[in-house]
């Protein structure tokens, strides 16, 4: 299952972490010559706002090969930013921030290669079932402007580049392009999971992640996105099942998106009427993750290991860890929080 990614990374100054326009072209010049020298294909530049370094990297064919290459180009942009008096911090909005731009937020993009069309729909169509517990295991932004907000992703709170997906046909492929408005009257890219068809090569794109600090969450994620895209491929899954559901279910997945979005790992989740992996009424977040990853376990086991740590191990330490980091993010103020995942994205762990 081939795989890349874009993240956005904030460029913030190396006394008080707060955002820092004016370098992003330099820094991408600078970290450049090393995707040059390792053959692969990346690329860095700036997105719309000018304290965004966003960096796209892939195609990969495994998990491991994912953070290995992560590990790579952050400590390389770590590096070329300390050279500059600057830091760069992964998370979905700057917890110090002083401008009130709404769109100046910070994502990460995952990108899962299919073979075909209608495989892109199909996808599409599951994934969106999993939204609230995605958005859980990656939600990192409660604090914006040194406050503490009311959300564990204030990102996608205050975002509009991800909404709530609909249900697609495999007529409605024919009619996604690249950057256009759809048939439904709403920009596709802004939702949260949408396949792409351009050029000839079918992906799935999945928008609703916060940056993250940790090169293993990243590849934590990656892993079940995967495991999801090869699950479709066994008998385990109905495509009937994924035909567009009864308004009870949207309700429902647009009550669950908005309880993570507001308590992440501690939001509670009615699931008793999804489709494919019902679950019992009112579970908390991490005990949804855990259902989850048991379905998925042959999936995330045959991806092997590194020789030392399996993907079905790695991902089940992420999903633990996201309690100790919503613990501790109870104890800690927005300068506190900043200076943390500034270290944990210079680190490149």
């Amino acid at each position: 299952m081939r795989h890349g990614i874009e993240q956005e990374l904030q460029i913030v100054n190396s006394a008080n972490f707060e955002l820092c326009a004016g370098h992003v072209d330099d820094l991408a010049q600078a970290v450049r010559p090393r995707a040059d020298s390792l053959n692969v294909f990346a690329d860095f530049g700036r997105d719309f706002y000018d304290t965004q370094l966003e960096y796209w990297i892939g195609i990969f064919d495994s998990p491991f090969q994912l953070r290995d290459m992560l590990r790579v180009f952050r400590r390389e942009v770590a590096e070329k930013a300390r050279d500059m008096g600057l830091r760069v911090m992964a998370c979905g909005v700057n917890p110090l921030i002083t401008t009130k731009r709404p769109g100046e937020v910070f994502g990460e993009h995952h990108h899962v290669g299919v073979r075909t069309a209608r495989e892109a729909i199909n996808l599409h169509n599951l994934l969106r079932l999993f939204i609230p517990e995605l958005i859980a295991f990656s939600a990192n932004s409660p604090f914006y402007a040194g406050k503490r907000e009311p959300f564990e992703s204030y990102r996608l709170h205050r975002s509009a580049h991800c909404r709530c997906p609909p249900h697609l046909t495999q007529r409605d492929m024919m009619k996604l392009r690249w950057c256009s408005h759809s048939f439904s009257g709403v920009p596709e890219r802004m939702w949260d999971v949408t396949p792409f068809a351009k050029g000839g090569r079918c992906t799935v794109e999945v928008r609703l992640f916060d940056a993250q600090p940790r090169c293993e969450r990243s590849m934590a994620i990656a892993a079940v996105l995967q495991a999801l895209a090869a699950k479709l491929i066994t008998d385990e899954v109905d495509l009937d099942a994924l035909v567009d559901p009864q308004s009870a279910w949207m309700d429902e997945l647009k009550r669950n998106r908005e309880e993570a979005i507001r308590s992440g790992i501690r939001s509670r989740l009615s699931l008793s009427t999804r489709p494919v992996l019902p679950l019992v009424d009112d579970m908390p977040a991490i005990e949804a993750l855990n259902e989850l990853q048991a379905w998925l376990y042959d999936e995330l086991d045959i991806f092997g290991d590194d020789g030392e740590s399996a993907v079905i191990d790695i991902v089940e330490s992420e999903i633990c860890l996201c309690e100790e980091e919503r613990d501790s993010r109870d104890h800690c103020d927005a300068t506190e929080y900043a200076g943390e995942m500034v270290r944990l994205t210079m680190e490149a762990e």
